[in-house]
């Protein structure tokens, strides 16, 4: 059974810890993210997977919020969802046992010894000072490279897109909003960058929007960065 994506999706988080999107042209929901050991991921489910049923019943023609309320549940209740993933010939079922989601907004590591990793989940509110904290951090040790992860981060607000940028960029534009009435507002980094020259990878895929793009897309025209999809 095949079933092909589509660009226009809506985007919403279930509650068995993944981020997902109802695909217009699938007819059906789509998964995007699967959290780092939240009960979707632990399950199995994967990144691009659809999801056909819930408990039997087919979600398939029917919309978002329909669907959404039977993945949902009590923490501790199980819920089987029928799954199709490309390379596998036939549906097949798998078990989720819902919990309570907990997403940290930030979260930080090291790999290959001496390149960190930050990964932002959200532009909420305290989104710029969290990065900010994290590669001040980082950059004690005197990196070899940073990889800031933005995959799956549905954006948030304008204001911290722009502060996150200023992290790795400073005087320079991060956003140009150009209105119907030809008018411009530039936004521009005010304060110091904390870490301008390090080699930087940032990582989006196709669940990364709003201000993940800002920021990604504001990194790869200055030059600061390499964007990897």
């Amino acid at each position: 059974m095949k079933l092909s994506t589509s660009a226009r999706r809506l985007k919403v988080r279930l509650r068995i810890g993944a981020r997902a999107d109802w695909d217009q042209q699938a007819d059906t929901v789509i998964v995007t993210e699967p959290f780092d050991n939240q009960p979707a991921w632990k399950a199995g489910i994967k990144r691009d997977d659809f999801i056909i049923a819930v408990d039997g019943e087919s979600i398939v023609g029917t919309d978002l919020q329909s669907a959404i309320e039977k993945i949902r549940g009590p923490k501790g209740s199980k819920v089987v969802l029928t799954i199709v993933r490309a390379g596998v010939e036939a549906p097949f079922e798998i078990e989720v046992v819902r919990d309570r989601i907990e997403l940290p907004t930030i979260s930080t590591d090291t790999v290959g010894g001496d390149i960190a990793y930050i990964q932002l989940s959200s532009f909420n509110e305290n989104a710029g000072e969290l990065v900010r904290q994290a590669v001040a951090e980082a950059m004690k040790t005197n990196p070899s490279g940073i990889i800031f992860d933005l995959r799956g981060n549905p954006g948030g607000l304008l204001a911290q897109a722009v502060e996150v940028g200023n992290v790795f960029l400073e005087d320079a534009d991060i956003l140009i909003e150009r209105f119907a009435d030809g008018k411009e507002e530039v936004y521009r980094t005010e304060k110091p960058a904390v870490a301008s020259s390090a080699p930087l990878v940032v990582l989006v895929n196709e669940g990364s929007a709003s201000a993940s793009e800002i920021v990604a897309g504001a990194i790869q025209d200055s030059g600061r960065g390499q964007l990897v999809v």
